[in-house]
């Protein structure tokens, strides 16, 4: 799905927020917003079209059980190439716009999926996967969470199926949680209220985020982009108590402080801008993800030391991740460290899950073999 912004993972002081009276305040629409905008009807986010029907009734076998009915509707999803659905990280869609669109990112797949299971009988489930986070590799400083979602469905009293439309991303050890249908809507309209933002279109973000928020007032990550709707209104004291919300439900955002530095720096307090600055990127450099990324900032300006040495403090904070060891020997390689390297090389091999990464390790393993060679 669209990318949201996240937190790394170290305790910061807890911040006090009375939700109910933040909530009363964020929701009464500034001067800036168009009432008409409010007016605009709530998306039908899970409603089937009758393209939809049909198409179940088509390839669902009726007397089949719940597994044959749910391999069936994934089966001919999957391989169909008249039915196939091309993944779009920055579409979020709902059920009936991706099946009429033939696109959508993992929150708009899982929910035409829903809708599609449902009508064949199958209760089936939005489940959010906390996959790891990724900072954008141009820029170094922006940290990139995908608010990954998938389908649970309820196969048997002790099976479950999991359907997931981006298999690349979802492990099974990684921390999962099941989402309510309000719960996936507030993504939905968070995300669109991202959209917005990056358009520069604050009012109609304002409005999608609004609605998220009446659909799950306890996600931090939409506090926090209501805050920046109301830094960009100018309302300070509203940005400001936005983000110490974000805290309140996360008090683990490294994110929600830099917004809170910027708002200091705003009203011309920069000793605590500086502070609060400094202790986000505190924050960052504990996480292992953001070593990783600075690493590849370093290894493509052939600064391989340095690349060595980032990857080094990140494997300490997770040794399971192959593409650590693997840039690690490709740095090593260059400094002209070639056991080291295939040692990594090797170690990334043993670690990584999917196949074609494998044989893409294991390729440049026999390469550098028979360059020793």
């Amino acid at each position: 799905m669209a990318a949201v912004f996240c937190a790394a993972c170290v305790p910061l002081p807890e911040v006090d927020g009375p939700e109910g009276a933040l909530l009363s305040q964020v929701l009464v629409p500034p001067p800036e917003v168009d009432p008409a905008l409010l007016d605009a009807p709530e998306v039908a986010f899970l409603d089937l079209s009758p393209e939809m029907k049909s198409f179940v009734d088509a390839v669902v076998p009726a007397s089949g059980t719940r597994e044959q009915r749910i391999d069936a509707l994934f089966q001919t999803l999957r391989d169909n190439a008249a039915f196939a659905i091309d993944y779009d990280a920055n579409a979020t869609l709902t059920a009936a716009e991706t099946f009429r669109q033939r696109r959508g990112n993992c929150l708009a797949f899982s929910a035409m999926f829903i809708a599609m299971a449902r009508e064949a009988g199958v209760d089936a489930r939005f489940q959010q996967v906390d996959v790891p986070p990724v900072w954008d590799s141009q820029e170094g400083n922006t940290l990139l969470q995908y608010q990954h979602v998938n389908v649970k469905a309820q196969l048997g009293r002790r099976f479950t199926g999991i359907i997931d439309f981006r298999v690349d991303l979802y492990r099974e050890i990684y921390p999962k949680q099941i989402l309510t249908d309000e719960e996936a809507l507030a993504h939905y309209y968070s995300n669109i209220s991202v959209d917005h933002l990056l358009e520069d279109r604050t009012a109609e973000a304002y409005v999608a985020a609004r609605r998220a928020l009446l659909a799950d007032r306890d996600q931090g990550f939409i506090w926090n982009t209501m805050g920046v709707i109301q830094r960009r209104f100018g309302h300070l004291e509203l940005a400001e108590a936005s983000f110490r919300q974000a805290l309140t439900l996360d008090p683990k955002d490294w994110l929600a402080v830099g917004n809170l530095a910027t708002v200091h720096m705003l009203r011309g307090e920069q000793a605590e801008a500086d502070r609060l600055r400094e202790l986000s990127d505190a924050i960052k450099l504990r996480n292992p993800y953001y070593r990783y990324a600075l690493a590849q900032r370093a290894y493509r300006r052939g600064a391989y030391d340095e690349a060595r040495n980032q990857l080094d403090v990140a494997l300490r904070g997770r040794r399971d991740e192959a593409r650590f060891y693997y840039l690690r020997g490709m740095s090593l390689w260059k400094l002209g460290e070639p056991g080291s390297a295939m040692d990594d090389l090797r170690r990334a091999i043993k670690v990584a899950r999917e196949d074609d990464t494998v044989a893409l390790y294991q390729r440049q393993l026999d390469e550098w073999q028979d360059d020793k060679g």
